[in-house]
């Protein structure tokens, strides 16, 4: 609602009084619902950048090269307003990775995993928020972080085909998209990713790490001693609009079935023993009410035959 607004503005570093940000709530609230959504809240970051408390102007001697330096909690506390300025200035700066020297054998993290990593209850934390405070800041994070994501995906779409943490748990390391589903981002996020490397929704990886294993014979024909990022998904238990956008596999070879179909022939089967067992429930109760009537008939003739006896007895003659 609109306090929940003003307070994540507040934990943003917007500066202006409750009246304008009111005013800013009425036109960020496109459908009029008294509420403003993770999109709505995310438009609002991107929108009114230059109403922040920062420097609106980069300073002399900034390394315009990498926007490593700039992915703190401090800077997602408004908006990581530099790393977009930095990114104004050199759209390739979230192109420098993370680390120049990663563990041998393993691939360089770059701002788009961080970013897809960062806890958001940690800011929260940092920041001393509790209760309502608490969900208000982490919202702002996640929206914060979330629209440096969806540009570096629209900017450089390749980062979703960087894969990182190759050998540590599993042989082939980890893509966004895992990330993004591990992590609960919102379906807005894991369809840009999917968008920027559909094949990353139908890879089968290897589900262990073994000591010997060559990357370039690795090609399965059933989906026994994968993963997959559906099954991440289901084990992660997503919402039903992130599950959506994954295809499940079956059969060998494996063939794939879009995530909606899926979803389509699971309701369907839901809905056809929800049919099926109405109709057992139905003819229980009809055979319950039949064993009950016929019970009463039973306690009604046997009332009726004792009823009898009583007045045979009352009218026998005494003594006899």
């Amino acid at each position: 609602d609109k306090s929940e607004f003003v307070a994540a503005a507040r934990s943003l570093g917007f500066t202006m009084n409750d009246e304008e940000l009111g005013k800013i709530f009425d036109e960020v609230d496109k459908d009029k619902s008294g509420s403003v959504d993770q999109e709505e809240f995310v438009r609002f970051c991107v929108q009114y950048p230059a109403t922040l408390n920062i420097e609106q102007d980069l300073p002399a001697g900034t390394d315009l090269s990498s926007i490593a330096h700039c992915l703190s909690a401090d800077q997602a506390q408004h908006g990581f307003r530099t790393a977009h300025m930095i990114l104004d200035k050199n759209p390739k700066a979230c192109k420098a990775p993370m680390n120049t020297k990663p563990p041998p054998g393993t691939s360089p993290w770059y701002p788009l995993h961080y970013l897809l990593t960062l806890d958001s209850s940690q800011y929260a934390k940092k920041q001393g928020a509790t209760g309502s405070s608490a969900v208000a800041a982490d919202r702002a994070f996640k929206a914060s972080a979330e629209a440096l994501i969806l540009r570096i995906l629209k900017t450089h779409p390749e980062q979703a085909e960087l894969r990182v943490m190759e050998g540590v748990r599993y042989q082939l390391g980890n893509l966004p998209l895992e990330y993004a589903i591990a992590r609960d981002w919102r379906a807005e996020v894991v369809e840009a990713i999917i968008k920027a490397n559909p094949k990353a929704t139908t890879a089968l990886d290897p589900a262990g790490n073994k000591k010997k294993f060559d990357p370039k014979s690795w090609a399965p024909a059933a989906t026994k001693g994968c993963r997959w990022m559906r099954k991440i998904a289901e084990e992660t238990k997503v919402t039903p609009e992130v599950l959506r956008l994954l295809p499940k596999p079956s059969g060998s070879p494996v063939k794939w079935q879009e995530g909606q179909a899926v979803e389509d022939e699971e309701r369907a089967k839901a809905e056809a023993k929800a049919a099926k067992e109405a109709k057992k429930a139905e003819k229980q109760a009809a055979k319950a009410a039949k064993a009950a009537k016929a019970a009463e008939a039973k306690a009604a003739k046997e009332a009726a035959k004792a009823a009898k006896a009583t007045i045979a007895t009352d009218e026998a003659p005494a003594g006899t």
